[in-house]
Parts: structure tokens; C-alpha cells; sequence
């Protein structure tokens, strides 16, 4: 059996697994007054999430569309222009 992965599925299992960070670390940022200095950052289509008290990488990823977002980032941050 094939499984055909089309853009819409794609596209709808990132934003799944966005909201199921999001929802994941902000319950973690309402407990204890952020006691695991949690951070979530938005810019257009791309989602930073930021732990610095939990152990491994894995709360520590960006998410989303860079292509869209790379702009309103530069312009946000001090990344290096292309």
C-alpha cells in the first residue's frame, strides 16, 4: 500500500506539531512562575521554542516556513543578510 504525501498533509502535520509544542511548553511556562525559563517567539510562519531547564534538545527547535519568514527574521534579529 502507498501512501501518497501531498503538500496539504504536509502543511497540516507542521502546523500539528507547532500547536503541540506550543501547547505543551506554555503549560510547562504557566507552572512555577516559568521555572524552566521557557521562551516561545513568533515571526510570520516561523516558531522558536526555548528551554534552558530541560534537559536535551528537543524543546529547543524552530519550526515553520523559513522561506516566508526569513525577512521578517533578519529584520528582527541580527542574522547576516544574504
Amino acid at each position: 500500500m502507498k501512501i501518497l504525501i501531498t503538500s496539504t498533509l504536509l502543511n497540516r502535520l507542521a502546523k500539528a506539531e507547532m500547536k503541540m509544542y506550543a501547547s505543551r511548553l506554555h503549560g510547562i511556562q504557566t507552572i512555577g512562575q516559568n521555572k524552566m525559563d521557557v521562551e516561545i517567539a513568533t515571526f510570520s510562519n516561523l516558531h522558536a521554542f526555548s528551554t534552558q531547564h530541560i534537559p536535551g534538545p528537543s524543546y529547543n527547535v524552530v519550526k515553520g516556513s523559513w522561506d516566508k519568514s526569513a525577512a521578517t527574521l533578519r529584520a528582527k534579529t541580527s542574522l547576516p543578510k544574504k
